[in-house]
């Protein structure tokens, strides 16, 4: 993350781990150099001899504009900017230890985007907007559509909202992915 360093060590063990030790710095090494020599001045930036990182005043990503939108309970600007999995379609082989990072990010992120759109969905039944309420949850639903206790806090703040039918809709919803997605019943 911008801002973070990390060390060398890991950095091999993400990106080459089938090399030995002096071979993947060997190529740790290259790649810095390379991304020096086309990066402006200033991007990377290092702590001592054993770590490495991107300094904040120089760099700007989706993913860190939305955990900043999650931190600061922007949980519209949040869902906006969040617009699917992080680096969707990519696979590198023979880097394990990095797809592993990839996946734990991946799911990392998708549970953050549909904590803010629940957070979110619960905010727009207090202000009486039940019809977008009701997408913005069913959002979540689809991002991680095994929150059972969310779907039920949502379901019941639909009813106390004045929509039952609403409700019982969201209701059917989950229930039917469940049994889509899971074989399995609420």
């Amino acid at each position: 993350h911008p801002g973070e360093f990390c060390r060398r060590d890991t950095l091999l063990a993400l990106f080459w781990p089938d090399l030995d030790q002096e071979a993947g710095r060997h190529a740790l090494n290259q790649a810095l150099s390379f991304l020096r020599r086309h990066l402006p001045d200033g991007v990377l930036i290092t702590r001592g001899t054993d770590e490495v990182g991107v300094d904040p005043a120089h760099s700007r990503s989706d993913v860190e504009a939305f955990r900043k939108a999650v931190a600061d309970g922007a949980w519209e600007d949040a869902l906006e900017r969040y617009q699917g999995e992080l680096l969707e379609g990519l696979h590198v082989s023979g880097a394990a230890p990095f797809m592993d990072w990839v996946d734990r990010e991946r799911e990392r992120l998708r549970e953050s985007a549909a904590d803010a759109a629940w957070v979110h969905a619960h905010a727009l039944v207090g202000t009486g907007r039940l019809a977008e309420a009701e997408r913005t949850a069913q959002r979540a639903l689809h991002l991680v559509p095994t929150n059972e206790s969310a779907v039920r806090d949502f379901i019941h703040a639909l009813a106390a909202g004045g929509d039952r039918a609403a409700a019982l809709r969201f209701y059917e919803k989950f229930a039917g992915m469940l049994e889509q997605e899971l074989e399995v019943e609420p």
